[in-house]
């Protein structure tokens, strides 16, 4: 009978101890995009099978079903949309989604429940900071959630990150002077809605709402879709976790019969060409369809191109598709060369596969990400210009020819499979961000600000005494010049 009761005892245990790992979390990922809505939809699967309860609010439906899932969805509706060429406008675009996304009816009834608790609030940053809010009116951690590079704007939510940069982006301004840029007016938008939004929020739970600047560092963790191999020598900040490759499938799907009888009769090989998802290849492509296929119809492999127009003509060597099961095409042996843009699902996939690049970038981090490819030697990048057809034709004759490329895509990713699953270190990071708690970021709010205040009173300072010296200077010339006159 004792050992009964000892057996039930450890029982019980070990049903306590498994529940009592399984948190409440509020996942946004409202955007609108089809690779953020797929990194979006696999870090909540991950939380799922960790026991986790998810509410999820995102921009895109999926199907996935499961009891400890609640999914709400967001639409948009956007007066207008302004021209993205300039900063201001863009900056304008993500604040009415995000706002948007915070007051639609279903979103807004969550967050007027009094009785909501959530254990953790992860919030997807895109030039925004305006979801900083949730970690407060939730009195929890916040944790960062970027899908694309590491940017200065996202960097400067750390408390110890006030002189960090990403060396990686070569655009970036100065971090003195990304305070002003952002002091003129993209600032002042966000404490704006922030104010609008999580006031009366913080009025229905008696509490007083944090001023913008307190609860940007409420939480102070950023989780970002970026893979650093481990002879990378990069110092990040210790609240900033670059993780990528945890969306990518654990068992490949073979390939459709047809794929699958073209790739493995394919003798010489096959390129993969996709220009990603989220940009319409045939507007992209528009001019250069024609010289493209010219180029790849001299070659000797196989080319399986992902497009969304149909040619009169095709040459026997290139096949076109609609859809194309990348991962499982990438997965190939008889695949030697991967056309990408340099999205960050692809970059990741083809490192994933040891597969070589030819980058073609076009807006965003996927210039970023290809010049790190090409940096590691198993990439290489071509520009969209009137030399398209000579520099893509020599650019895969070359990487074809040299086995360099090739060899090194493999030895990067033994090197990537040798370090920890993406999925554990999602996972764990994201309980070391619950377990460590709301940390009180006040003093260190209060710290960076002083800073700013000073850098910025520094700067003016430095603009207006060499103002006055060249007015100084140029007033002496006149009159010495009258003078002598």
């Amino acid at each position: 009978m004792a050992k009964i009761l000892n057996i039930s005892k450890i029982f019980i245990f070990v049903v306590l101890y498994h529940y009592s790992d399984s948190y409440n979390i509020l996942v946004v990922t409202p955007l609108p995009v089809i690779s953020h809505s797929i990194l979006g939809n696999a870090f909540v699967k991950l939380l799922l099978n960790a026991r986790h309860k998810i509410t999820h609010i995102t921009g895109i439906p999926y199907n996935i079903s499961h009891p400890n899932l609640r999914r709400l969805e967001v639409d948009y509706y956007l007066e207008s949309l302004p021209n993205v060429d300039n900063s201001q406008a863009y900056g304008r675009i993500i604040r009415e989604l995000f706002i948007s996304s915070l007051r639609q009816n279903n979103v807004n009834m969550l967050l007027r429940d009094t009785k909501q608790r959530f254990d953790v609030v992860i919030a997807e940053w895109m030039f925004n900071d305006l979801y900083a809010g949730l970690s407060a009116l939730y009195d929890c951690p916040l944790l960062w959630f970027s899908a694309t590079e590491s940017h200065w704007m996202m960097l400067r939510l750390l408390e110890d990150t006030i002189n960090v940069q990403d060396a990686n982006n070569k655009d970036i301004p100065p971090f003195i002077t990304s305070y002003i840029i952002q002091d003129m007016y993209l600032y002042n938008l966000e404490k704006e809605a922030y104010e609008n939004i999580f006031g009366p929020l913080m009025d229905l739970r008696g509490k007083s709402l944090l001023r913008f600047e307190e609860s940007k560092y409420f939480g102070g963790h950023i989780l970002v879709y970026l893979n650093l191999l481990p002879d990378e020598a990069k110092k990040w900040p210790r609240k900033f976790k670059p993780i990528a490759g945890y969306h990518v499938d654990r068992e490949v799907e073979a390939l459709p019969k047809d794929l699958k009888s073209i790739m493995g009769n394919a003798k010489h090989g096959v390129i993969y060409f996709s220009m990603g998802s989220n940009l319409n290849s045939q507007y992209v492509l528009d001019r250069y369809n024609e010289i493209l296929m010219e180029v790849f119809s001299n070659l000797r492999q196989v080319v399986l191109w992902k497009h969304d127009i149909k040619f009169s003509q095709l040459p026997s060597n290139v096949h076109i598709l609609r859809w194309a099961p990348q991962q499982s095409i990438l997965a190939h042996p008889n695949c030697i060369l991967f056309m990408t843009q340099g999205g960050a699902l692809s970059s990741i996939e083809a490192l994933h596969f040891g597969v070589a690049v030819l980058g073609i970038p076009i807006i965003a981090d996927q210039f970023t990400n290809i010049l790190r490819a090409v940096d590691q030697g198993y990439a290489k990048q071509v520009d969209l210009s009137y030399s398209t057809e000579e520099d893509i034709k020599e650019t895969i004759e070359e990487m074809i020819r040299n086995p360099r490329f090739r060899n090194k895509a493999k030895e990067l990713s033994r090197k990537y499979h040798n370090q920890s699953s993406p999925d554990t270190e999602l996972v764990r990071f994201v309980k070391k961000v619950i377990r460590a708690g709301v940390t009180k970021y006040h003093t260190a709010a209060e710290t960076i600000s002083s800073r700013r205040l000073f850098i910025n009173i520094g700067l003016w300072g430095m603009v207006l005494l060499i103002s006055l010296r060249f007015v100084i200077k140029n007033s002496i010339f006149r009159k010495s010049k009258d003078l002598n006159a």
